[in-house]
Order: C-alpha cells, then sequence, then structure tokens
C-alpha cells in the first residue's frame, strides 16, 4: 500500500471489502451479494478516469456485504 501511496494510486482502505474479494478467484463468477459493491468499485474507477464526468453513479458508503 505503501508504494501504490508513493505513486499516487488511489486506495480505498476497506478491509472487510479486501477480505470478500479475496474469496473471489480471478474469472469466477460475482456472487449477488457483491453486485453493489462492485458497481460502486467500477463507478470510482469510472470517476477516477474522468472527473468531469455528469454520468450518475452510486453514491453514499459502500454497503456492508455478505457472502
Amino acid at each position: 500500500m505503501a508504494l501504490a501511496q508513493e505513486h499516487g494510486v488511489p486506495l480505498c482502505d476497506n478491509p472487510a471489502l479486501v477480505e470478500l474479494l479475496a474469496q473471489i478467484e480471478i474469472g469466477e463468477q460475482i456472487p449477488e451479494a457483491l453486485y453493489i459493491t462492485v458497481a460502486h468499485i467500477i463507478a470510482f474507477a469510472y470517476r477516477l478516469r474522468d472527473p468531469q464526468t455528469t454520468q450518475p453513479g452510486p453514491a453514499g458508503p459502500l454497503p456492508t456485504p455478505r457472502l
């Protein structure tokens, strides 16, 4: 994380989310319980790419998903 911060890579400090996502293998289907959380992550990435975007996206804190 220190290396990412040193290079200006945006981070989300959410240990519960990291733990949940670490359980999913690359290429594995995202569990339905994580759809909204993943939508927040995708919206965050789009806003990073274009901070001036007027496209609506999820707002507010990430919900705490349960698998």
